[in-house]
């Protein structure tokens, strides 16, 4: 005989015992119909239960994942500020390591909700209940001025906040890039650098991207900041591998020069760049025809703040900002500190002026060109 009279408060499961004989104590059956039901509801408690067993479970494991996702995050930062030389090193590593961090957790999170349902409306718990079983050292001095504007082409752009492309997303536009609208594409050379990291974040954190002409001979040393660079979109691309003028190379040196950034960056990172720039901007025709061969465009530049030479923020800002137009590409290096103050700086001035920042790829895409092996481009609006 089942004794139904006990019962625990709140979600605990009903406690039942088996009736033994027992001198002190009378027994009290149940009619048929209040067991029955009696034995319904206890059921449905057990199954109510378990269930709620098997969200607090979910959340255990879905707290665990984000604090091992942070402390991995954390544990990259210290390691990479680890190796640097100096104190302010660390300082510039500091921004850069907490915007990824921000970056891994929030994707983290994102998979991880869509995986554990836990913040299931109890009113559903319960309706499903009956159905659910019971259980440094480069010269970057160059030779070429930036080139004069064709005529009559380009408009200055609105200077107005550049508004949400949220409705012009789409699988072959990820970023919603108005075709119609004004873009630049800021390029940095000679890196990667401990000031690659600040730059990338300035650019992540205004959903910008940029173009990256990196040294073979320093991928090897930067491979950190390479990952970073890629997992925040930038385009990666290669100026040579040592930094050497191209015409004086020889044949196989020339070659050389050419295909070593590019067999360095698909050993170590599984990725192949598509453009090339030339140091000094030196080129002639037996360099073209090599990067011809190659299958690879040159790109040049059509505004020079000259910043490995000013050393100074507010000088690149100026500089830049009074002569970009729309379809420019802008040269910088991401080996100093004045020009990561500067990018700092730049990027949202360019943008309420209505500027898109985008890759040298994408301003190309974006304007109807096709770049084509062995070319030299200065910008979208001209090339020899």
């Amino acid at each position: 005989m089942i004794d139904y009279a006990k019962y625990k408060r709140g979600d605990e499961l009903l406690e039942h015992t088996t009736e033994t004989q027992t001198e002190n104590r009378i027994e009290t059956e149940l009619p048929a119909e209040a067991q029955t039901e009696s034995r319904s509801q206890y059921q449905k408690r057990k199954r109510e239960a378990e269930k709620r067993e098997k969200r607090r479970s979910r959340r255990k494991a879905f707290a665990a994942a984000i604090v091992l996702v942070i402390l991995t995050g954390v544990l990259c930062g210290t390691v990479i500020a680890s190796t640097l030389n100096t104190p302010h090193d660390a300082v510039v590593i500091a921004s850069a390591n907490a915007q990824y961090v921000k970056h891994t957790v929030s994707d983290a999170l994102e998979k991880l909700v869509d995986k554990m349902p836990w913040q299931q409306r109890e009113d559903d718990a319960s309706s499903e209940l009956d159905n659910l079983p019971s259980t440094d050292n480069t010269d970057h001095s160059d030779n070429h001025t930036e080139p004069s504007q064709q005529q009559g082409d380009i408009s200055e752009p609105d200077q107005t906040t550049t508004e949400s492309a949220v409705s012009l997303v789409t699988p072959d536009n990820p970023y919603g890039i108005d075709p119609s609208k004004p873009m630049v594409a800021l390029t940095f050379d000679d890196g990667p650098s401990k000031y690659t990291w600040p730059i990338v974040s300035a650019l992540a954190q205004h959903n910008a991207r940029a173009t990256f002409f990196m040294v073979g001979n320093r991928v090897a040393t930067h491979e950190a900041a390479i990952d970073f660079l890629l997992e925040n979109n930038q385009e990666v691309a290669t100026h040579s591998f040592s930094h050497a003028n191209l015409v004086n190379c020889d044949g196989e040196e020339l070659l050389s020069q050419i295909q070593k950034p590019d067999k360095a960056l698909q050993k170590q990172h599984d990725y192949t760049p598509h453009l090339f720039r030339v140091p000094y901007g030196e080129r002639d025709e037996r360099v073209l025809e090599a990067l011809r061969q190659q299958g690879k465009p040159a790109i040049g530049w059509s505004v020079d703040p000259r910043d490995w030479e000013v050393q100074d923020k507010d000088t690149i800002v100026k500089h830049i900002l009074a002569r970009v137009k729309d379809g420019d590409i802008v040269l910088m290096h991401d080996l100093y500190q004045p020009t990561a103050d500067a990018v700092a700086e730049l990027i949202p001035a360019l943008q309420e002026r209505g500027y898109q920042l985008v890759t040298v790829s994408e301003l190309f895409q974006y304007k109807g060109i096709e770049l084509t092996p062995g070319t030299y481009y200065y910008a979208s609006w001209k090339w020899v």
